[in-house]
Order: C-alpha cells, then structure tokens, then sequence
C-alpha cells in the first residue's frame, strides 16, 4: 500500500474515532436521563429505552476497535471527497459511511437536547410542593385559584383608562359585569371595550392576560404555568409539575 493510502486510512481511523466517541456519549448520556432513580420506575418503557441505549454504547465499544482494522485498503486509498461522493452510486456502505451516518443523527438530538429537556427525561424525584399564592403575587395579581392568577378590576379606574380622564365612575343596574362610565355630574360617557388591553397594560403581554367576566365581576386573569411555579418556588430550571392526589408537586 502506498504512502497516500496509509495516510487516507489514518484519517479515516481517526474520523471514526471522533465519530465513534460522540455516538457512545449520545448513547450514554441519553440513557443515563432514562434511567430511573428510583425503583419501581414510574415508567417501564423509558427504563427499557435506558437499557438499550447503554447497551448498544456497550456493543459499540467492542465492535468499534474491530472496525479500525477492518478497514479495507480499496476505501484506504480512496480520498475522503471521492468516497462521499460515489458512496451511494457505487452503494459502498463502509464503516465509515455508516458511521457518519450515526452521526449526523446523534449531532442533531445532541444540540436539540437542551431545547427538548432530554436531560432530564424523566422527572421521578420528588422536590416539594409549590406556592400558587406567592407566585401570583410575584406578578402582582391579588389572588389566585388553581388553575389562574386573577385580579378583579377597579372598574371606575378602568373608566378613568378608557377615556383618558379622572373621576369618572363605573354604575350599573345591577349586575357588576354590564354597566357604562359617568362623570362625577352623572353625565353618561358610554360603556367600556377592550377590557382586555386594560390587563395587558397593567401586566405587561408577555404574561398572556386576558380580561375574563367571573365572580361577579370583570378581572384580569392569567393562567397558571405550573412547570413555571415550581421553577419559580424552587429556583431551579427544568422541574416538572404533577398532581399527587389534591396537591400539586415538583419533580426533578
């Protein structure tokens, strides 16, 4: 074998090499977020996924140094450029092929795992609870129920927002919900629209508020993100949210 051939064959030994590495570590560090933490596992069928993952990291370790001298001289002497390019015409499908196969698939899953949460793919270790309450407050919403942060409107201040004036005052013929704004002469101004840019203004957009009709009354509301409660009450990242019986928990 000639001198070029040696030299291509080493380069591919270490491009299998890097490839290999980062195939294994996919593998593992996948599995390893499978694995469980606790026994009996919540979920059978990511624990099973934990085992073939780890074990075919396992195969690839003892197969991968058979690869390195089974590289055949015919590919050896072969430029990189050249056997990419005729791979599929001429269906040479060699470790090498293979293995770059693998990794461009294990490259993808690996820079999306942060934005998927596959670190942590199962969340079985139990935290605490959570603070609705507080976390409500926090944006400044006066009370909350399980599933919202609310906080009824003065409607005589959103009266006031309406029509860009002061001591206008909200009255109705009974029912809270339906009315129209007056001057402090009892002069008719008109009704209220768009309640729910009131809110937005109040609590900014990026919170997701709407005016929503309950209790009695107009409040503004937002719905609880309870993943985001407990990473809140916990001040940690990537918790899980779960109701165990009548109480929310969190779990890493």
């Amino acid at each position: 074998m000639s001198v070029g051939g040696r030299e291509t064959g080493t380069v591919y030994r270490v491009l299998l090499f890097v490839l290999s590495a980062i195939f294994v570590s996919l593998c593992t560090v996948v599995g390893g977020a499978l694995a469980p933490s606790v026994w009996p596992p919540e979920s059978w069928v990511a624990s099973a996924g934990a085992v073939f993952l780890i074990a075919l990291a396992f195969a690839a370790g003892v197969v991968i140094p058979v690869l390195f001298k089974e590289i055949p001289p015919s590919i050896e002497r072969r430029s990189l450029r050249e056997l990419v390019k005729n791979a599929w015409k001429e269906q040479t499908f060699s470790a090498t092929t293979v293995a770059v196969l693998l990794a461009v698939v294990a490259l993808v899953v690996w820079f999306s795992a942060p934005a998927t949460g596959l670190s942590r793919l199962v969340k079985d270790d139990r935290v605490g609870g959570m603070d609705l309450t507080g976390y409500c407050q926090s944006y400044g919403f006066k009370d909350n129920t399980e599933e919202a942060c609310y906080s009824p409107m003065v409607m005589d201040e959103v009266c006031n927002w309406r029509y860009e004036e002061t001591g206008l005052h909200f009255a109705t013929s009974g029912n809270r919900v339906d009315g129209k704004c007056f001057t402090s002469a009892k002069l008719l101004k008109g009704g209220i629209w768009d309640m729910s840019d009131y809110c937005l203004k109040r609590f900014g957009r990026r919170l997701g508020v709407d005016a929503v009709a309950a209790r009695n009354n107009w409040e503004c509301q937002m719905k609880i993100d309870k993943r985001l409660a407990c990473d809140w009450f916990w001040a940690k990242r990537d918790l899980e949210a779960r109701k165990d019986g009548a109480d929310w928990g969190c779990y890493q």
